[in-house]
């Protein structure tokens, strides 16, 4: 499993780990009532940015490094100042196979992430 880019599911009783999700930034996000369609990341605090296309982009990292920002238009090096918000994170779990988990037990799935707004 990828630990940088996936949040955990938990483990099943036997201590088997039951799977993984990711976090990405959908299409579509909008800030102060105007479309930013252009998601960006930063992996050094904030230092340098980078910006992606149109459409949906990565999301948070599970350790905390990657930070996501928005660019109202093509080819800023920064992120926007924006006052108002609104974007879909998308979450894409993955189950580990049948094969490699109990299957006569129930199953809890426990997954958490905290999201954290950073001020620039």
């Amino acid at each position: 499993m990828d630990t940088v880019n996936n949040f955990g599911l938990g483990t099943a009783a036997g201590g088997e780990k039951i799977g993984y999700y990711s976090v990405s930034v959908a299409a579509g996000a909008i800030a102060d009532s105007a479309p930013a369609d252009h998601g960006m990341t930063s992996t050094d605090g904030s230092a340098t940015w980078n910006q992606y296309g149109t459409g949906s982009f990565g999301g948070p990292s599970a350790n905390g490094v990657r930070i996501i920002g928005l660019a109202k238009t093509a080819g800023e090096t920064v992120p926007s100042a924006i006052q108002d918000a609104a974007l879909t994170l998308v979450v894409s779990p993955r189950i580990a196979p049948q094969n490699q988990l109990p299957t006569s037990d129930d199953i809890t799935v426990d997954g958490s992430a905290t999201f954290e707004v950073i001020y620039l």
